[in-house]
């Protein structure tokens, strides 16, 4: 169905925009003058995969996913 498509495909990194050329070294400054960096997102469990896909995991200090957190 559409919903599926859509979650398995689009969503992916295959359906995601490149990252901007800068953006690496300017985190990386960021973090080398001791700016703590976070994501803080309302995306679901594939945030964190995408994000190892796209080799910017390791550009934050946190990553926290609301799909990943449960709130009462």
């Amino acid at each position: 169905d559409v919903n599926r498509l859509i979650f398995e495909n689009v969503l992916s990194i295959t359906g995601m925009e490149t990252i901007d050329p800068n953006a690496e070294k300017i985190f990386r400054e960021l973090r080398n003058a001791g700016v703590k960096l976070a994501v803080v997102s309302n995306f679901d469990t594939r945030l964190r995969p995408l994000m190892k896909a796209m080799e910017c995991h390791d550009w934050f200090d946190a990553l926290a996913i609301s799909a990943e957190v449960e709130i009462l």
